[in-house]
């Protein structure tokens, strides 16, 4: 995979699972996993 194509994927899964938590989708996920004690 080309650096630019494996940035832009970088950047993508960054945007959507943000591992600080506040990325879209880690959001909704720590609201989902939160129940179920998926979340540390």
């Amino acid at each position: 995979m080309s650096g630019y194509a494996q940035n832009m994927w970088i950047s993508l899964w960054e945007t959507l699972f943000d591992p600080r938590g506040d990325g879209l989708w880690s959001a909704l996920l720590g609201d989902l996993a939160h129940p179920v004690g998926l979340t540390r």
